[in-house]
């Protein structure tokens, strides 16, 4: 592999110094406009002062008594914008504590200040700071704060950053659900505001999600795709980061040779930009491939610098990072003491930043290291803790949220589309009928005109041209037409797979899942006994979702039908508590039963089961361990009451409104941390008004809810 961009760094150095000599020249001239200083005082500056360091003195010499004056002026916007150029200044060559503290004094005067873009912007920047230095907590709290506040300001970008940024924090956490969340958030708004650079960086971001996740085909197709558009605006920062995710995703399927292919120009073009974050990762990349090749020395030179770069910028993340490869080297060369030293260290970084996702891999390396040594007790513990974290890492709740809100997100950018297609066929029609007028309106003038002049010769010609103009806007709306039905069928299609080919594998799964329960059970074997009780409820838990999203595509594409007949709705209780019996175990829930007989109902046996099933699902999700849920029935006149009473969480009166009126889905942790998809009670509600019933909720937060479902009674009343 040939780094040659590696040889020409010294002749590069000068020509970044240059670049960064123009940005913070031009950067000061600036500042000149705004306070007292003149043109000379600027060139003085730069020709007395030629490194950064001497720069950034120079600058705090000029700057910092500026500021503290039109604080004591009482001019406090003026001098929160200088600190906002002062702190950017900071954060962009490095000087973290200060960045820090300039955001700090800007906070301190937020309410005189009163600039919501200013206030923010301190925010995102130490939210940032706190993100490169390894404080993700802080970073999450300062982060969440600036995302608030643009959430009240129109300034989409500035939004779509935020989201973003958060994204970048979860990732760094190891938390990929949260990650993606917000990787989404901040494309929906970006695509929305025509803000394609941000698009190219986010699009990017998913692309490392799903490498994470193994998903390489999805990974790859999302960096060639923000790869594309980046050349196609001409953005080479985004361009650079796309081959760098396209080398690193090369890396992990251990296509080196085509990793290889992309380093000469991201190195080149991180030393022209003096880039020294991607610098030290990519060094790290280097030293990957030396040591998948063999030359563990080469590939231990490439770790120590990317370590030495990662300390000089104070990036905590790639530090660890760096450390955690040089001790695995040291194993691999059997220098055991330098190791355990590396990996010590590497240690320490990743708990307290909280690095979940490199935390995993130093105790898989601690398990090894002293394998290979004879401390076999050592070994052990830190092979449970890499197998605990990886669990909790990336498992099948993690993997099905990702996928459910990937599926959202296609929907939602579906109907997106539908819309603008039909106002665009809208406009089109309504500029169709302007014509027409127009042309009738034109031609009845012109025939006469040509009645008076030309007579029927050119009244020909001019009917014909009328008739080419006409042909071709109705072959435009024609094209839009198209685009329109396309749409349709793909939603359509969308929905199909849903209701239909997602189902029977999963029911598969369950039949499977309680085969080996009933075998686990006849030959007393305990392990593979509790093994299969939670395959049985994971798979409960799929059928149920299954089912959901089933009723939930019908009701969309208006494909649902009632075939209502009478049955005893108490069988309906009796099967559904019997399937429930696992998760109430699990639970320590006790159920009790009080219907009045007869309970024969009106309606759609299986619409009914899918309600109850829901009702009851959702009154264990919500109740805490040993508590209760009570069925009661009775007849009220020409209806027969069903009431579903839990004495869990409950609920709030927005959630219970969202609830009945079918407002946002709402989705939320049980009280074990059971991941819903919030379907359940949208789809029972649209089940209950198909089947001419009526659904109340009594609920009180922290005593629980009572869920009342009336429909029609069977037989002659």
């Amino acid at each position: 592999m040939r780094f040659n961009s590696l040889l020409k760094f010294k002749m590069r150095n000068r020509k970044i110094f240059k670049n960064s000599f123009l940005i913070c020249f031009f950067s000061l001239l600036l500042f000149a406009l705004v306070t007292n200083l003149t043109k000379a005082n600027v060139v003085n500056l730069f020709v007395q002062s030629p490194s950064q360091d001497s720069i950034t003195q120079k600058l705090e010499a000029i700057l910092l008594p500026e500021i503290n004056g039109l604080i004591s002026k009482n001019k406090f916007v003026a001098a929160g914008k200088l600190l906002d150029s002062l702190r950017e200044h900071y954060y962009t060559f490095y000087f973290y504590p200060k960045a820090i503290s300039t955001a700090k004094i800007t906070l301190k005067y937020e309410k005189q200040i009163g600039d919501k873009k200013l206030i923010a912007s301190a925010f995102n920047t130490l939210g940032l700071t706190y993100w490169k230095t390894g404080d993700l907590d802080s970073a999450l709290f300062y982060l969440n704060k600036g995302l608030a506040l643009r959430k009240f300001i129109d300034d989409p970008i500035s939004l779509g950053r935020s989201y973003n940024n958060i994204g970048l924090v979860y990732w760094r956490k190891g938390d990929i659900e949260n990650s993606y969340s917000f990787y989404l958030k901040a494309l929906k708004v970006r695509q929305g505001c025509g803000d394609h650079f941000g698009v190219v960086t986010t699009v990017n971001n998913l692309g490392l999600i799903y490498q994470r996740m193994r998903y390489y085909e999805l990974a790859e197709e999302s960096i060639r795709s923000a790869l594309k558009l980046s050349d196609s605006i001409k953005y080479e920062a985004g361009r650079v980061y796309s081959l760098r995710r396209l080398a690193s995703l090369y890396i992990a399927q251990h296509r080196y040779d085509d990793a290889a292919k992309y380093y000469d120009e991201i190195v080149a073009s991180y030393q022209r930009r003096n880039e020294k974050s991607g610098l030290a990762q990519i060094y790290n990349d280097f030293g990957l491939i030396q040591e998948k090749k063999g030359d563990l020395k080469a590939a231990r030179d490439f770790f120590k610098q990317s370590w030495d770069r990662a300390r000089d910028i104070n990036d905590k993340f790639i530090e660890s990072f760096a450390l955690l490869n040089l001790g695995r080297i040291d194993r691999l060369t059997k220098d055991d003491k330098a190791g355990l030293s590396n990996l010590t260290k590497a240690k320490e970084l990743a708990e307290t930043g909280k690095f979940s996702s490199i935390l995993r891999d130093i105790y898989l390396e601690l398990s090894r290291l002293f394998d290979e040594t004879g401390k076999a007790e050592e070994a052990l513990f830190y092979l449970n803790k890499h197998v605990s974290l990886k669990d909790s890492l990336l498992n099948e709740t993690v993997l099905s949220s990702v996928g459910e809100m990937r599926i959202r997100y296609e929907i939602e950018k579906s109907e997106e589309r539908q819309k603008h297609l039909q106002t665009e066929v809208e406009s089109q029609n309504k500029i169709t009928l302007f014509l027409s007028i127009f042309i009738i309106l034109i031609s009845t003038g012109v025939i006469g005109l040509i009645y008076l002049f030309l007579r029927q010769k050119k009244l020909g010609k001019l009917l014909e041209l009328n008739n080419q103009e006409m042909e071709k806007v109705n072959v435009q709306l024609q094209r839009s037409n198209d685009e329109l039905v396309m749409a349709n069928e793909t939603k359509n299609k969308l929905f199909a797979i849903i209701a239909h080919d997602l189902k029977s594998p999963f029911v598969s799964v369950l039949g499977f899942a309680e085969i080996i329960k009933e075998e686990a059970d006849l030959i007393s074997n305990k392990p593979l006994s509790e093994y299969s009780d939670k395959i049985l409820s994971a798979s409960y838990k799929l059928v149920d979702l299954v089912n959901n999203l089933t009723g939930w595509a019908l009701v969309q594409r208006n494909l649902i039908k009632v075939n209502a007949s009478d049955f005893e709705i108490s069988d309906v209780c009796a099967k559904v508590i019997k399937e429930a019996s696992l998760n109430l175990e699990l639970k320590e829930i006790t159920t009790t039963t009080s219907l009045e007989v007869p309970s024969l109902i009106h309606a759609d046996p299986e619409m009914i089961s899918v309600i109850v099933r829901n009702l009851i699902a959702n009154a264990i999700k919500f109740t805490n361990k040993g508590g209760n849920i009570d069925l009661t029935g009775m007849i009220t006149g020409d209806k027969y009451q069903l009431t579903v009473t839990d004495d869990g969480v409950g609920m709030t009166e927005e959630q219970t409104e969202s609830v009945l009126t079918g407002g946002t889905t709402i989705s939320t942790y049980g009280t074990s941390n059971e991941k819903g998809t919030g379907l359940g009670l949208s789809v029972s509600r649209d089940f209950i008004l198909q089947n001419k019933g009526d659904l109340k909720i009594s609920s009180i937060p922290g005593k629980g809810s009572s869920f009342i479902l009336e429909l029609p009674r069977g037989g002659e009343t």
